[in-house]
């Protein structure tokens, strides 16, 4: 059942709802900024953005792949898959990040110790 929107009741149609959004992201764009996030993804967020991000937090989340395909309309697995494939891609590159702040500071504590042969004793072989 279409949801009612308006003094009349009457069903919100699929440009309606993109216009209510639409200025529903102008107005978060503006509450973005204030808060130090990118408003641009806000102006430029829509309804297809929407079910982009549902999809990829579905999956982050552990929704299996299937279910998500499904909830997203998907007609073939192989759609949602590519969703999968770019979270692998963000979790790579936090450890990434991960591994360059743990560096950083097993090198800080080495300097303070006076030794770089603290690092070598610290840390286990990588291969």
């Amino acid at each position: 059942m279409p949801a009612k929107i308006g003094l009349a009741g009457t069903p919100l149609s699929a440009a309606g709802t993109y216009a209510v959004l639409k200025r529903f992201f102008r107005q978060a764009a503006k509450s973005a900024e204030v808060v130090g996030l990118d408003s641009r993804r806000f102006e430029k967020a829509s309804t297809h953005w929407m079910r982009h991000t549902f999809v990829r937090q579905a999956l982050v989340d552990g929704v299996p792949i299937e279910v998500a395909s499904e909830l997203a309309g998907h007609a073939s697995i192989d759609t949602t898959s590519i969703y999968s494939t770019q979270e692998l891609a963000r979790k790579i590159k936090a450890v990434a990040g991960m591994r360059r702040k743990v560096l950083a500071l097993i090198w800080k504590k080495a300097q303070t110790k006076g030794s770089v042969l603290w690092i070598q004793k610290s840390l286990p072989l990588v291969h």
